[in-house]
């Protein structure tokens, strides 16, 4: 199968407005995008729903959840995203994550493929279906998108060089200094 006949279910969750969308997304034919908008609702509900969508429907493997404060990076490349999006699901990967503000401990797996314990801050998350029975059966009180998928959801990846960042802010510096050590250790790139 060709990258340009691959399509992912990719929710916009939040308050997107259209020309945000259309910059983003522009010519990414990769991404089959959907808004997914209630106000109300937290992160964590928000993100749960989308999961929830894609239990339903029953046909995508793996789908992506952005927020309304995602920007891609300079860093997006289609195919190298694709292959790590593979090699993250062949590695158990429940959730793939394009870029983070914190960390706790990250360690290499492959060039473009990092495991991490704690994160926070990310605006792009790539769900997997084996992690959505998970994912829903999970009862908190706590709405805090973060602290869940940090101590409820194991297998999280992150890919590097990162895909995503917020738009209210650059990738936090010292999330940048851990990857450049990281990198320059196992002499990754």
């Amino acid at each position: 199968m060709r990258n340009d006949e691959i399509c992912i279910s990719t929710f916009l969750t939040g308050e997107w407005e259209d020309d945000i969308v259309k910059k983003q997304f522009e010519g990414k034919s990769l991404f089959k995008t959907e808004k997914l908008s209630f106000p109300s609702l937290s992160r964590w509900s928000l993100f749960r729903c989308a999961v929830e969508l894609s239990e339903t429907r029953g046909d995508d493997d793996v789908i992506v959840i952005c927020f309304n404060n995602h920007c891609f990076t300079d860093s997006f490349d289609e195919r190298l995203f694709l292959n790590t999006v593979v090699e993250a699901s062949q590695r158990g990967g429940q959730l793939l994550l394009g870029g983070c503000q914190t960390m706790g401990n990250l360690v290499p797996v492959s060039q473009s493929l990092f495991w991490l314990d704690i994160t926070s801050g990310a605006s792009f998350y790539v769900v997997y279906r084996s992690a959505y029975e998970k994912i829903l059966s999970i009862r908190v009180d706590d709405d805090d998108l973060d602290k869940i998928i940090t101590q409820y959801v194991p297998n999280k990846f992150l890919i590097c060089p990162v895909v995503s960042q917020s738009s209210e802010q650059d990738l936090a510096k010292g999330v940048l200094d851990c990857y450049q050590r990281v990198i320059k250790k196992y002499h990754l790139l």
